[in-house]
């Protein structure tokens, strides 16, 4: 499950692999590292962990592993972030990106809204400062759009919009933010959600 490598504390969490096994995959070539605090699988490696997953019924459970690690890491973010150290934060969310993509599309796809809403403003956070809008525009669009069989009115619908819009303004699509604030303006009109309303009032320049 893992992309782009992985920590020491990723594996023991995720894998249940310690140091002194980690150090023995190394000397025997299926795991790469350059300083022993991050790892990489060779791709064929990864694959044959994977289909061996597969064949021992293990995929789900590691998944399940793979997501509440990296969604826990953006709260720990998150934290951080919220309280002044703002640098930290953003480069804890760099090393792993795109194991958090993974881990938060999964959730997603498994509609446990429940455990990425807490997610949802610090990814935004770190597209907006990062600079690439682009990718959170997309990641945010699919999301989405993969959440419609939720109710319209869900305050998750209405915080993914905002954010939505927010990106498709730094990107010129003003009319697609248009949208987005106005579905958000309408979701939270009647709730006691102030903030995300403010969002929705700043974006339609109220």
């Amino acid at each position: 499950s893992f992309k782009i490598g992985f920590s020491t504390a990723a594996a023991a969490t995720v894998a249940h692999a310690t140091k002194p096994l980690l150090s023995d995959l190394v000397e025997r070539s299926w795991v790469r590292t350059s300083n022993f605090q991050r790892f990489d699988l060779h791709e064929v490696i990864a694959q044959f962990c994977t289909q061996k997953s597969v064949d021992y019924q293990l995929r789900e459970s590691a998944r399940d592993s793979h997501a509440d690690y990296f969604i826990s890491m953006v709260k720990q973010a998150a934290h951080c972030f919220w309280n002044g150290d703002q640098c930290d934060a953003l480069k804890l969310i760099e090393a792993d990106i795109e194991n958090i993509i993974i881990a938060w599309q999964y959730l997603v796809e498994r509609r446990l809204i429940g455990k990425f809403e807490p997610c949802i403003d610090m990814l935004y956070q770190f597209y907006i400062i990062r600079s690439p809008f682009s990718e959170g525009y997309k990641l945010f669009k699919d999301t989405l759009e993969m959440s419609q069989d939720l109710d319209p009115d869900d305050p998750i619908i209405g915080m993914l919009s905002n954010r939505l819009g927010s990106f498709a303004h730094k990107l010129h699509k003003y009319d697609f933010a248009y949208d987005m604030f106005s579905n958000a303006f309408n979701i939270f009109t009647h709730t006691e959600k102030v903030f995300e309303l403010g969002l929705s009032h700043l974006g339609l320049g109220q």
